[in-house]
């Protein structure tokens, strides 16, 4: 499947399977294959249960969504036997909330709200671990976020940073990833002034942390960059994302979707110097990583395409931009929808350049379909800067 898994496979020793009656099966290599009881006892369960999350973890670094998905559900499968108490329901939720997370990265937004309600719900009866019921506000605040539900998203953010800080304190290193995901919604807003604090608190808190945590570290460089790209600070950006794509690059290679991220952010720093060849290429190059991780039928396809064809309209070459904006409107709609702030913003620069190829009608026939660019799902206003014309 994939060369983190197969260690994992032959480390552990174990295999698991489901026969055709669904009976559950456990054998060590060259053992003969044995039944496991059932009702399954929660230790066993527990036990199998993180091998496949383990397995899971391996699959989603390397961005192998779909192999994740199914690892998590097998392991949700285990405890389907198990008798209800407490603990079981901590490995369920935990189990949940991860599926979750990996549906919302391969785009499946409405199963990714499935499950990261059940994960909710398990949470909030146990009142003894509020960290866990944090994690999933946090979650379904990144989910509200990729679906143009700012207004939920900030609700959630900021439920989840009361309940982390309730427990730790308002400057433990845990905190980082709140501070990191309410910056980059106020990034998606284009509300820049705003983001940049929360953006530096998330690496002053990174970098304090007793444990390293370079991804984490790196992720959060990226959102900074993009920041201080949107406020024009090119050179400061330029070198974050640098710095970002090296810890990526030396981690995984050359083929890793973060290392697209940060070439679609050096890109647009390219783009915004005029430097229109090296802003292509890198662009280019984002762009087939991101097809190749995603698939091309995802919403971080459709950013690329769009940002393409803003790339073609700074150089003058509408003829070109025409297309990309078409086919960057079309897996918009698919994957978030008419009413996704991305949509609106891509159908008006296809209505834009169509101005300038004569090509009216048929784009304006695409915008009326569009709701008009003034609130979100959540009823929250929408700020004036979101026209801009890249979406991050």
């Amino acid at each position: 499947m994939f060369k983190r898994s197969k260690t994992l496979w032959t480390a552990w020793k174990i295999l698991v399977a489901t026969s055709r009656d669904g009976t559950l099966k456990v054998a060590r290599p060259g053992e003969p294959v044995r039944e496991l009881p059932s009702p399954l006892r929660l230790r066993p369960a527990a036990k199998l249960a993180s091998v496949f999350m383990d397995l899971a973890t391996a699959a989603s670094r390397e961005r192998h969504h779909p192999q994740a998905i199914a690892l998590l559900g097998e392991a949700e499968h285990l405890f389907e036997s198990v008798h209800a108490s407490p603990r079981r329901n901590r490995w369920v939720a935990e189990i949940l909330l991860r599926r979750g997370e990996e549906l919302r990265l391969a785009g499946r937004y409405g199963d990714s709200q499935e499950a990261l309600t059940r994960a909710g719900r398990l949470a909030e009866d146990d009142p003894g671990n509020p960290l866990r019921l944090a994690a999933v506000v946090n979650a379904q605040g990144i989910l509200a976020k990729d679906t143009g539900r700012y207004g939920d998203a900030l609700a959630h953010y900021g439920f989840a940073r009361i309940l982390m800080e309730a427990d730790f304190g308002q400057d433990d290193p845990a905190l980082a990833a709140v501070h990191h995901n309410l910056a980059g919604l106020l990034c998606a807003q284009r509300r820049y002034a705003e983001a940049e604090e929360p953006a530096r608190h998330a690496v002053a808190l990174r970098k304090r942390s007793p444990s390293p945590d370079p991804e984490g570290l790196a992720a959060d460089l990226s959102v900074l960059g993009s920041i201080l790209l949107g406020l024009g600070r090119l050179d400061e950006a330029e070198h974050l994302y640098l710095q970002s794509k090296n810890v990526w690059t030396e981690r995984y290679g050359l083929e890793h979707y973060e290392v697209a991220a940060q070439l679609n952010g050096l890109a647009s720093v390219h783009q915004a110097r005029g430097e229109f060849e090296s802003a292509e290429r890198d662009f280019k190059e984002a762009l087939r990583l991101k097809q190749k991780c995603l698939g091309a039928g995802h919403r971080e396809t459709a950013v690329l395409l769009n940002n393409l064809g803003a790339l073609e309209m700074d150089r003058g070459h509408t003829d070109a931009a025409a297309p990309l904006y078409e086919w960057a409107l079309l897996t918009f709609r698919n994957a978030l929808g008419d009413d996704h702030p991305d949509t609106v913003l891509c159908a008006e620069n296809l209505v834009r350049v169509s101005r300038q190829t004569g090509s009216w009608a048929g784009a304006k026939s695409d915008m009326d379909s569009v709701p008009p660019l003034c609130r979100d799902h959540s009823g929250a206003e929408i700020p004036d800067a979101l026209t801009n014309r890249n979406p991050q």
